[in-house]
Formats: C-alpha cells, structure tokens, sequence
C-alpha cells in the first residue's frame, strides 16, 4: 500500500506530505484546488513520463516521494524479476528539472522502463479516460486472457512455444527461398572456405596462444638475468644459500646457551625457507626448465590468425568459417533442404493451429463465467437489465495469442441487442461500466493499490451511493484511493483528506487536510448542500456516513 507521498514544487503545491492507510482513501475539494495534480504526482513517481511546464513557476525543480509497504510476494517478485531489495523499504523518488528527470528506487537511480514495469506489479490507476482502454477492442482478448490466467494458469504457454517453434523453422524457410548465389559466388564460398577449412581455434584458443606467446617471450629476454638471480643465491663462494649455510655451521659450533640456541633455530629456519624458495624460482625461470623451442611456432601461428583476421575482415574466424560451410550447403542442397523445412513447417503449423483451437475452447468456456460476472456487477450498479456477452471471430493467420478475435458485447436495456461495447455506453453508464470491469479485474491481478479519478462523474442519488459501496468492497482487499466530488461516495470512506488551495502576495498554494470525523461530516454536507450549510444537510450526511 501507498503510505506516505511527498510533493514539491510541483505545479500549484509548494510542499505537501500526504499519510494514507489501509482501506477506502477519498480526496475531495473544490474544482481546481489540486486534487488532479496529486493524481498527476502518483503517475509520475510511477513511471509516467515528465515535463518541466509542471515544475513550480520560479523553481528549479519539482520533487515528489512515494513510501509503500509490499507484501512479501510482491517483493520477492521485484527482488527475482530486477535485483532491487525491497524487502525492508520502498521509496521511489522523483526529480524532474528541465534539463532531466531522476528517479529512484532506496536510493539508486533505476531506468523508467523498469519503474513502469514494477508500476504494473503495484497499482492501478482508473480516470475518466481510462475508459479508451477498457473500450477498445484490441485489449479485449488481453482481459479475457488475464480472467482465465487466474483459475487456469498460464494456460497460454504451450501454444506460444508452438508458435514460436513454428516462427523459427517458417523464418529458416523464407531465408533460404530468398538465398540466391551463382555459380561464381558459391566458387567463392568454397576457396575462402578451404583456406580456413583446417582452422579450429576458438577464441579462447587465440587468446590461450597469445597469451603463452607473451609469457615465453618475455623468459627469452630475460633468462641470462634470471640465471644471474640464481647464481646469487647458489654460487658455493659468494651464493646468499651457501653463505648462510656456512654461518649456521659455525653458530652450531658455539658453547650452547639459550641466546644462542634461539638465534641458530631463527636461521636455520630461515635458511631452509629460503633454500625452498630458491628451488621455486628455479624450476619456474632456470634456462634448463624453460622450453622456447616452441616460440618461433607460436610466433608463426600468431602471424597466420592475424593475417586471417584482416583478409576477411573477422573476428571470430572459426565462427566465419561455420557460417561459410551453412552457406555453402544451403546453395548445393536448396532444393533438399528447402523440402525438408517446407515439411517441418507445415507440421508444426498444424500442431499450433490445433492447439490454437483448444485455447479458442478454453476461451469460450470462461469467457460465459465472465460475462455472467460483470452482468452481475453491473447489475449492483442499478443496470439489473444489463446483459454482458464475448463475441468470437476467427483470424485468418495465427499470432502469439492464438486464432481469436475477442469483442465485449453490451446490452444496458431490455430488447435492445448486444452490440460493441463502445457503441453502447454513454454519459453515466461509461463510469458503472467500467467500475463493473474494474471490479472483476482488479480483484484477479491482486493489485495492492487502485486509483479511482473522478470515474463517478455522472452519475447521483442511489447510482452514486451503489458505486461507493462497490469501491469500498474493492478496498477491502486493496488500498483505494478515490477522488470524488459525490457525498453518497465520499460517506463510505475510511480516510477523508480535504484539498483546498490558499492565496496570499500573489501566490497560490495547495493545501491538504485529513479530516476527523466531526470535520468529514461537514464536508459530506457542504457536497450535498453546495456550500448552503444548515442542521438538515449536517443530519443528512451523518445518516450517509453511518450507513457506512
């Protein structure tokens, strides 16, 4: 859930810090007094894109914070999904400045495609114009499909590898079809290929070979003075090894005493390391263990790949010279293989078409339980004659989604034909019918957070009432966060916040108050009144909120 969003300098609010809990969250206020502007803030700290005109005149910058609790699924799935811990917090931050817009996730600065994409895992935001969305028919199919994913699972899977299977061997095909090479090309092919046809160094190999290359061409330049370093340690007359023996020998010869025996247990011991240490350096640079009878054919290697490298202009010439092979096969056995994949195409096109039409059943099916689902919710809305239905097409072609083209159908009156969706709805029924919607699909993505902007425009006496109570049944599983300007809604919530804006020195500022319950009940008034105060109106809305 949302619990604390913090605005600055954002357009008409100079600083504001806004604490939300859990349940039925109603902003309300007079026009114009900023309550779009917070909804504005909530989409931008979410992902939506910036511009510096919503910067406060006369400030550098707008600033906006959003604190959520996440349920620990959510925060394991954004943990998996984008390596961001958000187990012990979760604060986004926004700054937006004309230059640039920085946005935070604990801290570090995230790309705003990610921010989106955890949006989508967080909230859900309903206004007015969300209508478009929900109306149009290309989004139809995507609904359905998000209806069934949460009784069935992701029942899509099969078909789309499928499909996907299919795509690459149709894709094969068509490559080839178009692949034409003439006699001199594919002579071509083949001389670049027989030069490089014995050539089989990957490219750790190349790496493998230029890195002993260094390594022994450095001991050669070096070995008369690694033998010297040798001689310093070895040497029976002036060797460091030879001299320090010698001075144990002696020391061995002394009275014995504790002074004594300590200091020849101190050299003897470090004699024997450095004696160790002696043969280690020995057997990795003595001119007698380092073989450079293999540099002149490391040399030579080198000089072959580089020269390679720059005929054909690669990098990868063991890569080059596979692709050249491919190529030289496809022109000589086209024909052969063109069959082949022609076979293979077919085959599975035939598999995912059949399966294609399983999920088309799996659709029909469900798509029945959701009609009678919204049918049902639209009729908690004072639509009882609504009749909700999902009309079915079949395409030509297949797609990642399978065979189905998906239309919702509506009829809002008795007698009337089911017709497109879009082409039936209007005034108040735009705003119960996409609540109705809202209803079903919210409760299956398990949004932790939806936003209802003004969507009961339109609408008074019991409709507006039947609409509160169904935003406040959505909040009993997630946090709702409505702007409203209807009483019948306002009454039902379980946190009221008051929006006005002050004026003073020329300057416009919006202010936001939580409200008790003595101040929510005037406000619930002055909604019914219109700013005409009197005990009946102040009774009327206590009787709204106590139906609560």
């Amino acid at each position: 859930m949302l619990k604390q969003l913090t605005i600055k300098n954002l357009a008409i609010i100079d600083d504001i810090t806004i604490d939300f809990d859990y349940g039925f969250n109603v902003m309300t206020g007079e026009t114009g007094a900023g309550k779009s502007i917070i909804i504005d803030a909530i989409n931008l700290v979410f992902g939506a894109r910036a511009s510096s005109d919503l910067i406060a005149y006369g400030k550098d910058s707008a600033y906006i914070s959003a604190a959520l609790y996440l349920n620990e699924e959510i925060a394991k799935k954004i943990l998996e999904e984008f390596n961001i811990d958000v187990f012990d917090e979760f604060i986004i931050t926004r700054v937006i400045s004309p230059l640039k817009s920085v946005i935070k996730i604990n801290g570090m600065i995230v790309p705003l495609y990610v921010v989106n994409q955890i949006s989508n895992l967080l909230i859900d935001i309903s206004s007015q114009n969300e209508s478009q969305f929900l109306f149009n028919q290309k989004n139809h199919l995507r609904l359905l499909d998000k209806f069934i994913f949460s009784h069935e699972g992701d029942f899509l899977a099969k078909y789309r590898k499928l499909y996907q299977e299919y795509l690459n061997v149709k894709n094969q095909y068509d490559e080839l079809m178009s692949l034409s090479i003439s006699e001199d090309e594919l002579e071509f092919l083949k001389y670049k290929y027989n030069e490089l046809k014995d050539y089989n160094y990957t490219l750790e190999d190349e790496n493998n070979i230029f890195l002993e290359y260094k390594n022994l061409n450095s001991y050669s330049q070096n070995v008369a003075a690694f033998d010297e370093i040798i001689d310093l340690f070895e040497n029976d007359n002036y060797g460091v090894n030879s001299s320090l023996y010698k001075m144990i020998k002696q020391l061995n010869k002394l009275s014995a005493n504790s002074k004594i025996n300590e200091y020849y247990e101190k050299f003897n011991s470090l004699y024997l390391d450095l004696y160790d240490l002696t043969q280690d350096f020995k057997n990795s640079f003595s001119s007698s263990t380092i073989d450079l009878s293999s540099l002149d054919k490391l040399s030579n290697e080198i000089t072959k790949i580089n020269r390679l490298k720059r005929k054909y202009n690669v990098d990868n010439l063991l890569a080059y010279k596979n692709k050249l092979y491919e190529q030289i096969e496809s022109a000589t056995n086209k024909e052969i293989q063109l069959s082949k994949l022609e076979k293979k195409r077919d085959e599975l096109y035939n598999e995912a078409l059949k399966e294609a039409h399983n999920i088309s059943n799996i659709r029909k099916k469900y798509s029945s339980i959701l009609s009678l689902n919204v049918s049902k919710e639209l009729s908690d809305l004072y639509l009882p004659d609504a009749s909700f239905s999902i009309n079915f097409e079949l395409k030509d072609t297949l797609n990642q989604d399978g065979i189905d083209l998906v239309s919702f159908y509506l009829s809002t009156n008795k007698g009337v034909p089911l017709m497109p969706l879009n082409k039936v709805a209007s005034g108040g029924e735009v705003s119960r019918i996409m609540l109705g919607l809202k209803s079903v699909f919210t409760t299956l993505s398990n949004i932790d957070i939806i936003i209802f902007d003004e969507i009961d425009t339109g609408v008074s006496g019991k409709v507006a009432f039947a609409m509160g109570q169904k935003m406040a049944k959505i909040a009993k599983n997630s946090q709702v966060l409505a702007i409203t300007h209807l009483p019948q809604v306002a009454a039902l919530s379980d946190n009221h916040f008051y929006i006005y804006k002050e004026s003073n020195n020329n300057h416009t500022n919006t202010i936001v108050k939580q409200l008790d319950i003595e101040e929510k009940t005037k406000e619930v008034a002055r909604l019914l009144s219109g700013n005409q105060m009197s005990d009946s109106f102040i009774n009327a809305a206590k009787e709204l909120i106590s139906s609560k």
